[in-house]
């Protein structure tokens, strides 16, 4: 996914006279308001789902920004403000593969202080996109997700007679691939992406300056037993590296990652463990599909949350571990499965690489809540730079943990 940091352009017009013996000097002329300029990209998260053909032209999209918009040095509107705008075009895929189209055009931004302002943009990227599935204009052709199930290829009458196969089968098959309907695009619930302005946006300066680059301390770092940063497979073979540290009791967690659209995986069990098997070979949708089993300091995970997606292949997920029970500090691993690895003895996701993606993910997706705060990232005693997991999968990582208080969670 391709996530762009937008850049402030501010654009300050001053104007003044010379001063005479005879009269004062005039003041300064007001500044112009800070633009930010066409083509600047925002980062967002979906808060609805979208189905090109089932939601219609006109029908309302919702969306929250993941940074916040700047101007001077002051925060005109914090991360997780909503940008709000409305579906453009709404087509299903048609007969004889012909493929869905779906648009949409964000009109409003909530601005503290001044209510909803207009806005003209487009949506530039998504989290889980196909290349080349969405035009410049913001447009989705077909399917929109690199998780879309894959359909059977287009075999022609005439190569189907004469290759070394039954004709009637090829025929059948290519007969289906000609009258099946084209895949329409979704975005799904959560997922996120970029939004582009197409025309210059000018923000007033806040009357009340709230610098983007003051912090406070959220609360007191606990001061942390020693432990070595990284999980282990039953055999004993080095897993992920920790790259989450919680502060929080487990109802907080639960409520946390609940608000956020994270499930609790299901159970061990052959029925599930089944299903997971058979929808990542069909490459279809298992919701609350169980995680593996890893280890810290002998323990299995005491928690563990995911957001899946349309297929079982991909999802975010997180394993937690109680490390001490007196402050409630719980340390994590969370990365991405993006696909399947196949072994001689078993079927096993790939994962990312930059699993500092998946930590940076997580602290935004709790922060939106309004049920957690970021603290700080703590650089780990002993963690590597990169590595192998349990599975032989390589990571990138600079070796800090996000320290998150989660907290209570603000009425609905």
């Amino acid at each position: 996914m391709r996530i762009g940091c937008f850049v402030l352009s501010a654009l300050v017009a001053c104007a003044s006279l010379p001063a005479t013996a005879q009269s004062p000097s005039p003041p300064r002329a007001e500044s112009a308001a800070p633009v930010f300029p066409a083509g600047t990209l925002v980062p967002i998260r979906f808060l609805n789902g979208l189905v090109a053909g089932r939601d219609s032209v006109g029908s309302p999209v919702l969306v929250q920004t993941l940074v916040a918009l700047v101007v001077d040095g002051c925060i005109a509107a914090p991360a997780f403000t909503e940008l709000s705008g409305r579906v453009t075009r709404s087509r299903s895929g048609k007969w004889f593969g012909k493929r869905g189209r779906f648009a949409l055009r964000f009109d409003s931004l909530r601005v503290t202080g001044t209510g909803w302002i207009p806005v003209d943009a487009v949506l530039d990227s998504l989290e889980f996109a196909r290349s080349g599935v969405i035009g410049s204009e913001g447009e989705l052709r077909g399917k929109s997700h690199t998780l879309a199930r894959r359909g059977l290829g287009v075999m022609p009458l005439a190569a189907a007679g004469a290759a070394p196969v039954a004709v009637v089968p090829a025929a059948m098959f290519a007969g289906w691939s000609l009258v099946r309907r084209g895949a329409r695009p979704v975005i799904l619930n959560g997922e996120a992406g970029v939004a582009r302005f197409r025309a210059p946006l000018s923000l007033a300066r806040p009357l009340e300056c709230q610098p983007a680059s003051s912090s406070s301390a959220l609360t007191a770092m606990p001061t942390l037993p020693s432990f070595i940063p990284h999980t282990d497979s039953r055999g004993g073979r080095s897993g992920d590296p920790v790259n989450l540290i919680l502060l929080g009791s487990s109802d907080a967690l639960d409520t946390a990652f609940a608000r956020a659209e994270w499930l609790i995986p299901q159970s061990h069990s052959a029925g599930h463990t089944l299903n997971e098997v058979a929808a990542a070979l069909l490459d279809r949708s298992s919701v609350r599909a169980p995680v593996s089993t890893q280890y810290f300091e002998g323990r299995a995970q005491d928690l563990a949350y995911e957001r899946p997606s349309a297929t079982v292949r991909i999802r975010h997920h997180a394993r937690l571990w109680l490390l001490d029970s007196t402050t409630v500090v719980w340390v994590g691993a969370a990365n991405q499965d993006i696909g399947l690895k196949v072994a001689p003895s078993h079927l096993t996701h790939r994962i990312s690489p930059q699993i500092d993606l998946e930590r940076n993910l997580i602290v935004r997706e709790l922060e939106s809540t309004g049920c957690a705060d970021l603290v700080d990232f703590d650089s780990l005693p002993g963690a590597a730079a990169a590595g192998r997991n349990a599975a032989n999968q390589r990571y990138i990582t600079d070796g800090r943990a996000a320290v998150i208080q989660v907290h209570g969670c603000p009425a609905r």
